[in-house]
């Protein structure tokens, strides 16, 4: 690996499980849930006298994707495997780099449930959290382990903290999609403090996925983490902390990623072929990962996510066809993970093979827009005032469902 490329041109995947329940999503707001399959005309025109009956209020900001921007490469997708009752499912977030050492600053909340917690790099290859380093909140300072010779580039904290009416930006993978902005305000603080940490509310529109992702002012400055989603009346506000607090108020932790996620209670009960594959795959052993889930597979039979895992095993262990393969059965189980498309691409190039690699791209880009395609719907539907807003919410609600969208 030459460089570290800008994460917005690496996909993700919002929240993904091979297991029972539904994933916890990383944070502030979620796209409502549809169902694939046939609508009833009684359910439509419900959906039309409710939102006849709500009244309709502006928005500040917009929302557009800046996959091919350098500006943001200091910015990335954080993918983890966590434990849940029942299973494992994969949530994505955001996180930033704030030194070229590969220190980075993302939300507590991603982490503390990981077996397994990386952020993603070019072809979508996970670099793994190696330490916490320290934490603040539902703030945390990570160590990410990158190849040698890899400086990413980083983003300033601005000492001050934001006030009220200020613009800002947030930045990061709504629904785990490329790298995106988003434009609003800050509204004020909040009174009551957030895991003990001051916080104060945005009006920039945010999806799950952006938890960890960077707020920043009009110098590009970070003045914020975006980390929860809020309520006041009909308005849904994004909560972020200030990032200082993580250099002022701060407990240094300094142990191995494995040692603190058993530690913070999250990942201790996990048990199981898969959970111990994706812990040896965390601590860099290669070949017990592959003995792992393989035995995971044999006895489940059909998983996308083992698969996944599987893949990034044989791959640390030299064994890239065999990763391929892995791969296109995670893709024949789950055809709509545009994750694993763009993984699958970045593998066949390593195995010359660039045909390939283009069609899986394709798939791969074509999946990831038909989901930003619906934020963007939903963030006009925000917007808009009026018969425009009243006709942004209609077509969210009634526009057939996209298959590509996650399933939580």
């Amino acid at each position: 690996m030459g460089s570290f490329a800008p994460p917005g041109k690496q996909p993700g995947s919002s929240a993904d499980s091979y297991s029972m329940p539904a994933a916890k999503t990383a944070c502030p707001d979620r796209l409502p849930h549809r169902v694939a399959g046939k609508r009833r005309g009684g359910v439509r025109a419900a959906a039309l006298l409710f939102l006849a009956a709500v009244p309709v209020s502006g928005r500040a900001g917009g929302i557009h994707l800046d996959r091919d921007d350098p500006a943001n490469a200091a910015i990335v997708r954080i993918v983890t495997y966590q434990s849940v009752a029942g299973g494992i499912v994969r949530v994505t977030g955001t996180g930033f780099f704030v030194n070229r050492q590969g220190q980075l600053i993302t939300n507590r909340h991603l982490l503390s449930r990981a077996l397994f917690s990386a952020a993603l790099g070019p072809g979508c290859e996970p670099f793994r959290v190696d330490r916490v380093l320290a934490e603040a909140g539902d703030l945390v300072m990570v160590q990410i382990a990158l190849p040698s010779g890899i400086r990413p580039p980083c983003l300033e904290l601005r000492k001050e903290p934001p006030v009220p009416g200020e613009p800002i930006r947030i930045e990061g993978y709504p629904l785990g999609v490329g790298l995106a902005s988003a434009w609003g305000k800050v509204v004020g603080y909040r009174q009551k403090p957030y895991y003990g940490t001051r916080s104060f509310e945005v009006d920039a529109p945010t999806f799950s996925g952006n938890s960890g992702g960077p707020i920043v002012d009009e110098r590009g400055q970070v003045v914020g983490v975006t980390t929860f989603r809020s309520q006041e009346g009909s308005s849904r506000l994004a909560g972020a902390l200030c990032p200082h607090v993580l250099m002022e108020e701060s407990r240094v932790i300094d142990l191995p990623f494995a040692v603190w996620s058993r530690r913070s209670g999250g990942a201790d009960g996990a048990i199981g072929s898969a959970a111990r594959g994706w812990r040896a795959l965390q601590s860099g052993e290669s070949e017990p990962a592959c003995r792992y889930f393989q035995a995971a597979l044999r006895k489940r039979g059909r998983s996308p996510l083992l698969h996944q895992g599987l893949a990034e095993a044989l791959l640390e262990s030299g064994r890239v066809g065999e990763a391929a393969s892995s791969l296109c059965a995670a893709i024949k189980e789950r055809p709509n993970d545009f994750l694993a498309h763009l993984r699958l691409a970045a593998v066949y190039r390593r195995l010359g093979k660039p045909e390939l690699a283009a069609v899986q791209e394709a798939a791969g880009r074509r999946l990831e827009g038909a989901i930003f395609a619906r934020i963007q719907t939903a963030v006009a539907a925000r917007e808009q005032t009026g018969l425009a807003g009243l006709w942004q919410k209609v077509r969210y609600i009634l526009q057939p469902p996209v298959e590509s969208e996650p399933s939580h």
